[in-house]
């Protein structure tokens, strides 16, 4: 996780705002999910079937632009838009594979290079690619208007 600058106390527990690691965003949009999409509200998996109902994709929006994030139902965790409407930059950088389930954070060799991970498809794409396994790479220095940025809440001393 990288820290973006906010840091507050609340009920004795000190907090703060940071953007989080790819296998973080992953485990939160399955939501204890095991397809390839996530849980929904009523426990059940979603499917390429009731997707439209809970992600925008290129599919099944003709605005040809991101959503409002609580226009679709959310996850079983209460999470709105987890996969689809915008990649989502975590906070790792691009590996092909994740060798022997390292995480690429620690990894120091030629296998890392300055490209970074998006996560969970967009609004221009079609369904699959709008899946909680699904990932991609990118400049973190490019300015893509289907690129944004998911952020958490967490305890200080995570």
């Amino acid at each position: 996780m990288t820290y973006v600058g906010r840091k507050f106390e609340q009920n004795g527990r000190s907090w703060e705002l940071v953007i989080p690691r790819e296998a973080q965003v992953e485990y939160a949009s399955r939501a204890g999910g095991t397809g390839l999409y996530f849980r929904n509200e009523d426990g059940q998996e979603v499917t390429s079937e009731n997707l439209s109902e809970y992600v925008h994709t290129g599919q099944n929006d003709e605005r040809g632009r991101t959503a409002r994030v609580k226009e679709k139902k959310p996850n079983a965790w209460g999470i709105h838009q987890s996969t689809g409407n915008v990649w989502k930059w975590v906070y790792a950088p691009w590996t092909r594979r994740l060798v022997d389930g390292v995480d690429p954070l620690h990894l120091n060799d030629d296998r890392i290079g300055s490209d970074h991970v998006g996560r969970g498809g967009g609004w221009r794409d079609v369904a699959v690619q709008c899946g909680s396994t699904r990932r991609d790479w990118n400049d973190p220095s490019n300015r893509w208007y289907y690129y944004g940025v998911v952020l958490a809440l967490c305890p200080s001393e995570f």
